[in-house]
């Protein structure tokens, strides 16, 4: 009887391959788990020097494969374990790859869940999950930079107002003293101005008071005097007056510009508030998760725009073909609108 041989095609190998990497793609974190559980139990049982032979001897692990296994004991592996063996801290992270649950250390331990199951990781690609972490570290040194920057923005912002704070309550005590000055300068005038109105009303009376005693009187010499105790008065009282009014000018000027300096410190606090406010505003937009999305959806709109020119060519030249492919895309679009309806 004629042995029957089976004919080695490219499609019958191609199985054998889609089989054998499925196959691999069942060592997932729970069988991590179990077997870097015994690796440290068993290196806890060696002496000195014995480890390296006994992983030689006794597994297929290197140094190294070993030591990432007993680590992803050590992160996911609960401290109890049950009859099956170990158990896992995460139940929904079970079905990860070992290379994926390696990579998802990166991640905070309080998070890794919740990242994982928002990101879909356990069907993610080794690259993909490589990309999406190094997105999150990034947007997190962008928020760490943001927090910083925010931080000394409030420190800085917190030393100006001090700073004019103190300006303008000096420029305001100054306007206080120059308004004062101001009511004694008016005061000084007022009362000078009514010594000049009894002094007018005293000369007034002495002319008008009747002569008692008859006494010769030599006339010229009586107005000679008079003239000149009047000229001595009146520049004795426009010299006064004329101080009174130079000093009050300068008083004026000198409030104007003190309230000047009040209103240009008021308007300086005013915008460096704004400015520190615009700040926090831009700070809220750091965080990690919105960055993440912010670099994923620019990618995204890349690829599609490079799609759509790509689309384009080929229905140029196949307009068949460009309609199948455009099918693919709209599916795929109903199947992302769908995801964001729930």
């Amino acid at each position: 009887m004629n042995e029957i041989q089976t004919v080695r095609t490219p499609d019958i190998i191609g199985s054998e391959i889609r089989s054998l990497t499925n196959q691999a793609k069942t060592m997932t974190l729970w069988f991590g788990i179990e077997i870097g559980r015994r690796l440290t139990e068993a290196k806890a049982l060696l002496e000195h020097g014995q480890w390296l032979p006994y992983l030689k001897e006794q597994t297929e692990f290197s140094q190294s494969s070993a030591s990432r296994l007993m680590t992803l004991y050590r992160e996911y592996g609960a401290a109890q374990t049950s009859l099956f063996g170990a158990e896992s801290n995460y139940p929904t992270l079970n079905n990860l790859s070992i290379s994926n649950a390696l990579r998802l250390l990166a991640v905070p331990e309080e998070e890794r869940e919740e990242f994982a199951a928002e990101h879909d990781v356990e069907h993610m690609s080794a690259r993909e999950l490589d990309e999406l972490i190094k997105a999150r570290e990034a947007a997190e040194a962008r928020a760490e930079q943001a927090e910083n920057a925010l931080r000394q923005a409030d420190e800085g912002a917190a030393l100006r107002a001090a700073e004019w704070q103190e300006k303008i309550d000096a420029a305001k005590e100054a306007e206080r003293n120059a308004k004062k000055l101001l009511d004694e300068l008016n005061d000084k005038l007022s009362t000078a101005e009514a010594e000049k109105r009894a002094a007018a009303d005293e000369l007034a009376e002495l002319r008008n008071r009747p002569v008692e005693v008859a006494v010769e009187v030599d006339e010229q010499a009586v107005k000679e005097a008079e003239i000149k105790g009047r000229a001595a008065s009146d520049a004795e009282w426009t010299e006064k007056y004329a101080k009174i009014q130079n000093d009050l000018s300068a008083a004026e000027t000198k409030a104007e510009k003190l309230k000047a300096k009040v209103k240009k410190a008021e308007e300086a606090q005013a915008a460096a508030a704004a400015e520190l406010d615009k700040m926090r505003r831009e700070t809220k937009l750091s965080d990690p998760n919105t960055a993440v999305f912010k670099q994923i959806f620019e990618t995204v709109q890349e690829d599609f725009n490079k799609l759509h020119g790509c689309l384009m060519k080929i229905r140029a030249s196949d307009a068949d073909t460009a309609q199948k492919l455009g099918a693919a895309v709209q599916a795929l679009i109903d199947k992302m609108q769908g995801a964001l309806n729930e």
